[in-house]
């Protein structure tokens, strides 16, 4: 074999190992099995600590723009929890001025989260998320996922293997002031209660 089909053999096998290790892989978005409040959990006032929040829905979740179902596999890359979206719709009679859905990885040891508030924003005096509205939660800052793969790495941890989310918590404030948690809430294709309540 000649200098120059050496030389392209080498190229295109490195080429096919880079695509190999940055193609995407199968992730999961689930419920945890231990959600918030279903085990009877009781919280600070002026916290209510509830099982289900029955009027907000999660209606889609995007990951990098494609859709994507609660316990479904789909395909994704190793910074995949920066580009979740989650569109959740007021269902009640009353203005929520802070939501937000946190996410806990199981492959990671320790009560970590991966909180998503409306639009990656914390909480806003101005934010009015009226009833019948949708908005978007994005993750909050991508300084929570540079600590992630920081926490991955202490514990030795291939950060790019990571390929399973649980929705642990759910956090809403309504105008007058109450605020509600809990581990399960409705979403567009089916009621989810939570598990072992």
């Amino acid at each position: 074999m000649s200098v120059i089909g050496k030389n392209a053999l080498s190229a295109a096998v490195v080429l096919l190992l880079l695509a190999g290790a940055t193609r995407a892989q199968d992730k999961v978005i689930g419920w945890s099995a231990h959600p918030r409040g279903s085990d009877g959990t009781r919280a600070v006032p002026p916290m209510e600590m509830v099982k289900q929040i029955d009027w907000l829905e999660i209606v889609e979740i995007y990951v990098d723009g494609n859709p994507v179902r609660i316990g479904q596999p789909f395909k994704a890359n190793s910074e995949w929890l920066k580009h979740i979206t989650f569109k959740v719709k007021n269902n009640s009679a009353r203005a929520i001025t802070y939501v937000q859905l946190a996410l806990t990885l199981p492959q990671i040891k320790g009560p970590r989260v991966v909180p998503y508030t409306i639009d990656g924003h914390g909480i806003s005096p101005d934010t009015r998320f009226r009833p019948g509205e949708i908005v978007e939660l994005r993750l909050i800052s991508d300084k929570v996922f540079d600590w992630l793969k920081s926490i991955a790495t202490e514990q030795k941890l291939d950060f790019s293997a990571i390929d399973q989310a649980e929705v642990m918590v759910v956090l809403v404030y309504v105008e007058d002031g109450t605020q509600w948690m809990s581990g399960c809430v409705k979403t567009a294709d089916a009621w989810h209660p939570c598990p072992h309540s």
